[in-house]
């Protein structure tokens, strides 16, 4: 029966997105073998997976529906859970009062009433409550009452379940289950009883024995139900009326000596289901939570949907466009987002050894970019092709040098922290020290709060105690050398600000994610505890603040020693001993990151005498901050701890360096503060083949040559502000230390004099990847798109990204910063959703030059080129002598870019039987691969000199390579 009603849920839920969803479970033949109930105790976890699922995103509508004062009374009775789960009493005492707050507050008559109204509001809605209310939980309430031996639930759930068969069309189970339950009414009472006692498994008076236990029964009725000496060796009649009458004894027979005889453990499983292992409940929390991730935004029981009916987009486009005509017609049409549910490649599971993630493929087709270059190249040496117009464009949907290829919705992420040391250890080894400067007088130590979650709690710790371990061990030694401490912890909208960046997107988290975390919850330790921190960083903060300002923990402080609090909300608090806490107004603030909040707490440090500061942070942008704001009046030492846990200390003196940059340097601080946002950090794309060493190192070469950089601090910029952004592009591409240079074979001679050329010109960065792209061309590079840098186009909304965050940073000493708009700083809104904003162009040039292929075989008098008034080209099927094609020996692409050389003509080139094949866009699967930063043949630009000398050996090339 249990069979047949789960094959009728994922009858009806068949292209729901419900049966692709379980994709993110299963694979392959265990996927369909789950659908057809193949598999039925796979087919049941998923269907369980999928009940509790939707009911934490309806019970979610349901609580933030509520009046905030039945919340906060629901939360106090929480919070009294009792932390000692072995004392049974205090347990049973704590759910009797959460049954009578439930009963008094009439919560389910409130619950009931929801459904009808909001059933009556939203057609989604009810079709969501019919799945989870009407299709699955009959099924689990019969499956509940078997483990509970409740025979009264089980009939009721055989009830719902008929009148499911009935109209699905199952005959056979809908005779079936009527027919029992007719029997039901009409039987004695004395069989209805012994029907009622006759479960598999009995039960005692211990406490929790009513619970289901999985593993009895795996190993009793499967074992002994099936296989050799089960139902299936009994042929006769007889014999199976005997076995059937016994079997329910047996099983209990089998059930008392495995408890007396104590033959099941956790090491020792006769048999034992996987349900029983204990990883399960690990396996079934991470799983559940993929499902969450997917279902969570697709808001299925929400009444106020983000995504427009189709209704509701009619009118508007009627309205806007049509009648007061506020809107072009030619203005592009956003889709609306559909509730599809897809990426079901790249589930991970921790329960099992065998890893399942299949390799990311890139979203962006490189081959066919590439394609698309290379064939645009061939045709500027038939036409007068403006290459420098065309290379303005990304040939892609967002520039390959700025987003991810991995997710091209991503920011490209490279490695920052090194390379800024590296740098910094370079130019200022003075600066770096291992072991801290001496001091004179009082010094405050200022502490960004998540270096101190990377310590892992002990085995079995509560929140609480985990939070007196960080206090103790920790931060209470270090008022040894600092008189006073501020600890800052990011806010929880710092997470919502990184989700660009692909280890804070929120699609490859896992992990369960709290709204709150109370003082009694259990650590988890090791991965798992990593795994923790990283979706609930700002809950654990929030929770240990709350533990420290407890009595016991302020009672733990030394004598005058001031420990100050802040984040992750918008207040701080003071705590010294044998003192209540208290509220400091001065340090409130809406700082949404860690790092520009230390800046704060620095300034408001000075303003109390504190002179000589220690900032402990592992954060880049924390150091190149600190270096920038050393300059604060009456500010003797800035220094910043840098040192990783169980390293050797690595202290930079920002003081210092603050100070070279101008005296020796002559670089403006905050020339370094802008350039290194330029180079990458979490809210700016890192750009591909460019280190921000090589950002920088450009920078200290010739400073005054980019002070117009200073240009990006004024809000809101304009194209004509990013010139010396775009000269330091040209620069940074233009120079010999780009990544994987070695794969290059350059002329010394030819590299100084071209880069010498390069800067006298002051070569346009549309221009330079025209150049770069057709000395890759020539070089037959691996890929050409992902060694060109960004369009002047993508490039300006790179700066808007850019210059947003560093008006952030230049307004750290305010508590309160005025965030730039992120509509007007490179991101855009889709669906309610923010996105960023790549570029204002189309992604291929509109331009009738570029077209190509023409079929006609005979005269071409008629053919598409002469049509459209265009030369011939070598992707034509014309003949060799064609009058047309001759036309194109003397045509004269533009000089500046691609200079025709005259002998071209003078070459043999077998160009009629020239195969376009090798730019066909159609390849297949395997052939498309994951193009990376780390395998590209990049070529500099000082192979671009004798650019116009090879054209007629690419064309023979490629003829002879085609032949």
């Amino acid at each position: 029966m249990m069979k047949c009603g789960m094959t009728v849920i994922w009858g009806l839920l068949e292209e729901s997105g419900i049966d692709i969803l379980i994709g993110e479970l299963y694979k392959g033949a265990t996927h369909r073998a789950v659908l057809s109930v193949a598999h039925f105790n796979k087919s049941l976890r998923a269907i369980k997976l999928i009940f509790t699922a939707l009911h934490i995103l309806l019970h979610n509508e349901f609580v933030q529906s509520l009046p905030t004062t039945l919340i906060d009374q629901f939360e106090q009775c929480m919070n009294k859970m009792p932390s000692n789960f072995t004392n049974v009493d205090d347990n049973q005492q704590w759910y009797a009062y959460v049954l009578d707050f439930l009963s008094n507050a009439k919560l389910k008559n409130v619950f009931d009433r929801w459904i009808d109204e909001s059933c009556e509001k939203n057609l989604k809605f009810r079709f969501w409550t019919f799945v989870l209310l009407d299709l699955i939980t009959p099924l689990i309430k019969l499956y509940t009452a078997l483990r509970t031996s409740n025979f009264s639930a089980r009939n009721a759930a055989v009830c719902d379940l008929a009148e499911l068969f009935f109209s699905t069309n199952h005959r056979q189970y809908a005779r079936l289950t009527a027919r029992h339950l007719s029997d039901l009414r009409v039987c004695s009472q004395q069989y209805f009883d012994y029907l009622s006692k006759s479960f598999a498994v009995s039960r005692s008076n211990r406490n929790f024995s009513t619970i289901a236990l999985d593993q009895t029964i795996e190993v009793t009725i499967n074992k002994m139900g099936k296989g050799h000496g089960g139902i299936t060796g009994r042929c006769s009649t007889d014999l199976i009326d005997v076995w059937s009458e016994s079997y329910a004894f047996r099983s209990m027979l089998s059930t008392i000596t495995s408890e007396l005889a104590g033959v099941e453990s956790a090491s020792n499983s006769i048999e034992s289901h996987i349900e029983c292992s204990s990883s399960r409940m690990s396996s079934d929390h991470v799983d559940l939570q993929i499902i969450l991730n997917k279902l969570v935004d697709e808001k299925l029981f929400s009444l106020d949907t983000d995504n427009k009916l189709g209704a509701v987009a009619l009118k508007g486009y009627i309205h806007d466009r049509l009648v007061n005509c506020t809107t072009s017609l030619s203005q592009t049409l956003h889709a609306s987002s559909l509730l599809h549910i897809h990426n079901n490649d790249s589930y991970d599971s921790t329960a099992s050894n065998m890893n399942k993630r299949l390799k990311s493929k890139s979203k962006l087709d490189l081959k066919k970019i590439d394609a698309e270059i290379r064939r645009i190249l061939l045709l500027a040496q038939y036409r007068s092709i403006d290459l420098v117009s065309v290379f303005g464009h990304e040939f892609c949907s967002a520039p390959i040098s700025l987003c991810s290829l991995e997710d091209s919705s991503l920011l490209n992420q490279q490695s920052k922290s090194k390379d800024t040391f590296d740098f910094l250890k370079e130019k200022f080894p003075v600066a770096i020290l291992t072991h801290m400067p001496p001091r004179n007088q009082q010094q405050a130590l200022v502490i960004d709060g998540s270096s101190l979650l990377h310590f892992y709690p002990r085995a079995e710790s509560n929140v609480f105690q985990y939070s007196i371990y960080l206090l103790t061990e920790h931060i209470i030694p270090l008022f040894n050398d600092y008189s006073r401490i501020d600890i800052i912890f990011g806010s929880s909208k710092s997470q919502d600000v990184k989700t660009f960046i692909k280890r804070h997107d929120a699609k490859s988290s896992t992990q369960t994610k709290y709204d709150k975390i109370l003082r009694n919850y259990l650590l988890p330790t090791g991965k798992a505890y990593q795994n923790f921190v990283v979706s609930n960083r700002s809950r654990l903060a929030a929770a240990i603040v709350e533990c420290w300002k407890e009595k016991d923990a302020i009672q733990k402080l030394p004598p005058k020693a001031i420990l100050v609090m802040a984040g992750p909300n918008e207040t701080a608090m003071k705590l010294e001993k044998d003192e209540q806490p208290i509220d400091m107004l001065e340090l409130e603030s809406n700082h949404v990151e860690t790092d520009s909040r230390l800046i704060l707490h620095v300034d408001q440090l000075i303003q109390n005498g504190f002179f000589n500061i220690v900032v402990k942070s592992i954060d880049s942008d924390v150091i190149i901050l600190c270096i920038y704001y050393a300059y604060l009046p009456g500010l003797e030492k800035l220094v910043v701890d840098a040192t990783l846990p169980k390293k050797s200390l690595k202290i930079i003196d920002c003081t210092y360096i603050h100070n070279e940059l101008i005296d020796n340097f002559g670089v403006n601080p905050v020339l370094l503060l802008i350039v290194y946002a330029l180079s990458g950090c979490d809210t700016c794309s890192f750009t591909r083949n460019i280190s921000k060493r090589t950002f920088m190192q450009t920078l200290f070469e010739a400073p005054r040559d980019f002070t117009d950089l200073e240009n990006l601090t004024v809000l809101p910029i304009n194209r004509s502000d990013i010139s010396a952004v775009e000269k330091l592009y040209v620069r940074c591409f233009s120079s010999g230390r780009r990544r994987r240079q070695s794969t290059c074979i350059v002329s010394s001679s030819g590299t100084i004099s071209h880069l010498n050329q390069l800067n006298q010109k002051n070569v346009s960065i549309n221009e330079l990847r025209s150049l770069m792209a057709m000395a890759a061309f020539k070089k037959n590079a691996t890929s050409i798109a992902t060694s060109l840098p960004p369009t002047h186009d993508s490039l300006f909304y790179h700066c808007l990204r850019v210059s947003r965050q560093v008006a952030i940073w230049l307004q750290a000493t305010n508590g309160y910063i005025g965030y730039p708009s992120s509509e007007e700083s490179g991101f855009q809104i889709s669906d309610g959703r923010a996105q960023i904003q790549w570029k204002s162009k189309l992604a291929f040039p509109n331009d009738r030059q570029l077209s190509s292929r023409g079929k006609h075989k005979g005269k071409c008098t008629r053919c598409v080129c002469i049509l459209n008034q265009l030369p011939c080209t070598i992707f034509c099927q014309c003949p060799m002598d064609c009058s047309n094609r001759k036309t194109s020996e003397t045509a004269t692409p533009n000089v500046q870019t691609m200079p025709k050389p005259a002998t071209s003509a003078d070459r043999p080139m077998r160009v009629s039987t020239f195969s376009s094949t090798l730019f066909d866009y159609e390849y297949s699967d395997e052939e498309i691969s994951d193009e990376s930063s780390t395998s590209i043949d990049n070529v500099p630009v000082a192979d671009m000199n004798d650019v116009d000398d090879s054209v007629p050996e690419l064309y023979f090339y490629y003829a002879i390579r085609l032949n």
